[in-house]
């Protein structure tokens, strides 16, 4: 057991934690993040780059903050955070004083003579060291002096009490982040009303926790310079539940925030309304939300006696045809145009291209493109241990201000009869900033010596 205190309390150890803590966090940080990458982007990833996608599903940092490795490291720096701060304060109140480690400060020392007797130059030095607030105590032995002084080191070591306890709270902040992170998206087209837990898809968390609230998403507008490029996509949420119902106003860099629940804006496009009849019956009914604008996208119809049929929908906003070549000018729905195809078992069976508001018989169906929609997709987060992690800051932050400010220091005043007068020697120490130790130390030499007063 004392082995393992020792352990804890050795300060080697925590900068060791401190390190490979670092060091974790800086390596996963050169990974993709799915939650920073479109999804077209994470999917080309995946088939280009499958070793780098690989890492990054296991090692990029929402995965490593979340693993028991990572756990484990922040777990065992706050236990040697905790051991070292609580060792300082229980020698400190033994001791009610703590040694100066002078070894571990940077020093500069001063000797010379005065022509003043050693009597009264102790007695200006006193005094000017009481007029700086020094905390001194006076030792003679055979005619010689032996003043030692020191300063800043209450401050200093609250401060540092307070910046470790600051830090105590920082390390919780990873486990409470493991243990209550809630993060998932889900997809949400113009003017559709859907339950937030059933259209949740989650990636970490339960749905559950969720508040129980319809949401529906309307206004959207989508902005492109020269018809191309994406400049602003924004759009409000309406959300209702037992207790609230109120709108929110969203766009690309404006998430919401419901209830401590981040809801932010991850990607958008088209919503393209289809209606399928076959033999005057009434099939397939629904907003096709269209996320691959280049590839296209499949769904699944799923009816008794048409198994294995899938319909294949590919998106030109601003349709133009040259030959055997189809296209779009812009991303500005302009001239839109769906082209439909049919597969059963894999093999296409029919296909054709509509325009909007038209219809055609595709196959044995009778297909219209009837509307024509936006469609929205959210990540949605909830960390606990952001506010932990804020909290430590709040508090470490203070402390280790006052930490550098206090400037700890001691000062060592050596007298003694010398043949015509006082002999000195002065040696100073300090844990911080040595060249105001030099300019604090030469200049109190310099002062007593030709009999001025340092303490200005």
């Amino acid at each position: 057991m004392k082995k393992l205190w020792r352990l804890f309390n050795s300060r080697k150890f925590a900068v060791y934690l401190l390190f490979v803590f670092f060091s974790i966090l800086v390596l996963s940080s050169f990974l993709p993040s799915k939650l920073t990458m479109p999804v077209e982007k994470w999917i080309e990833l995946k088939k280009e780059r499958p070793v780098i996608f690989w890492l990054s599903e296991r090692f990029s940092t929402p995965y490593v903050v979340k693993g028991a490795a990572f756990i484990g490291v922040s777990f065992f720096l706050f236990l040697s955070t905790f051991a070292c701060t609580l060792s300082r304060l229980l020698a400190r109140v033994k001791t009610r004083r703590l040694e100066f480690e002078k070894e571990l400060s940077f020093s500069f020392s001063v000797e010379g003579e005065s022509p003043e007797a050693i009597g009264d130059f102790k007695a200006r030095a006193l005094d000017a060291l009481r007029a700086k607030k020094w905390d001194f105590s006076v030792s003679e032995d055979a005619g010689a002096v032996t003043v030692e002084a020191e300063k800043g080191r209450d401050s200093g070591f609250w401060g540092s009490v307070v910046f470790h306890a600051g830090l105590l709270v920082c390390f919780l902040a990873a486990p409470v982040t493991a243990l209550t992170v809630l993060r998932g998206d889900f997809i949400l087209t113009e003017g559709v009303t859907s339950r937030l837990r059933e259209v949740f898809v989650s990636e970490t968390g339960k749905a559950s926790s969720l508040p129980d609230a319809d949401i529906t998403v309307g206004g959207l507008k989508r902005v492109y310079a020269k018809g191309i490029y994406d400049v602003d996509f924004r759009g409000k949420m309406r959300i209702e539940g037992r207790t609230f119902n109120r709108e929110f106003p969203f766009s690309v860099n404006n998430p919401i925030d419901l209830m401590g629940y981040q809801i932010t804006l991850q990607e958008f496009g088209y919503s393209a309304g289809v209606v399928m009849e076959k033999q005057g019956e009434k099939v397939f009914d629904y907003f096709l939300n269209l996320r691959h604008p280049v590839a296209g996208d499949y769904f699944d119809l799923q009816r008794e006696g048409d198994e294995g049929l899938k319909l294949y929908a590919l998106f030109f906003p601003d349709f133009f045809r040259e030959g055997n070549k189809l296209g779009t000018r812009s991303k500005e729905p302009r001239n839109p145009v769906l082209v439909v195809r049919l597969f059963k078992g894999g093999e296409e069976i029919s296909k054709g291209l509509l325009k909007l508001g038209e219809e055609a018989m595709i196959g044995d169906y009778r297909v219209k493109f009837n509307e024509l929609r936006n469609w929205a997709g959210f990540i949605v987060v909830k960390e606990s241990g952001v506010p932990v992690l804020a909290l430590g800051m709040l508090i470490g932050l203070p402390g280790l201000l006052v930490r550098f400010l206090s400037n700890e220091r001691r000062l060592e005043i050596g007298l003694k009869p010398g043949p015509s007068g006082t002999k000195f020697a002065y040696k100073g120490y300090s844990r911080y900033y040595p060249a105001f130790l030099e300019g604090e130390v030469r200049g109190m030499a310099e002062g007593l010596k030709e009999g001025g007063d340092w303490r200005t």
